[in-house]
């Protein structure tokens, strides 16, 4: 009977951190949490108000059609302009 403290001590210490791990779960995941998937559903407002930067590769094409059939027919064809080249915003704005 006398070991028996230590079992009822670890048993206190592992209800305190269940429940503290609860309560923080609580406090830490916003409401909107996993409305429509497995993300922060108020984020979409924030992430579509934010400038867009990127292009795709019909962008680059209408002023580099050349260089765009020499892409397309070689190694590099799956490989976005971005990925070397500036995103397409800055590119425009600085002509």
């Amino acid at each position: 009977m006398e070991h028996t403290k230590h079992l009822w001590r670890a048993l206190g210490i592992l209800v305190v951190v269940a429940v503290s791990g609860v309560v923080i779960r609580h406090f830490a995941i916003p409401d909107s949490f996993g409305e429509a998937g497995s993300y922060r559903y108020d984020a979409l407002a924030e992430i579509a108000s934010k400038p867009v930067v990127h292009g795709n590769d019909i962008s680059c094409r209408e002023c580099h059609a050349d260089m765009a059939e020499t892409k397309a027919a070689g190694k590099h064809a799956p490989v976005r302009c971005e990925v070397c080249h500036a995103p397409v915003t800055t590119h425009a704005r600085d002509g």
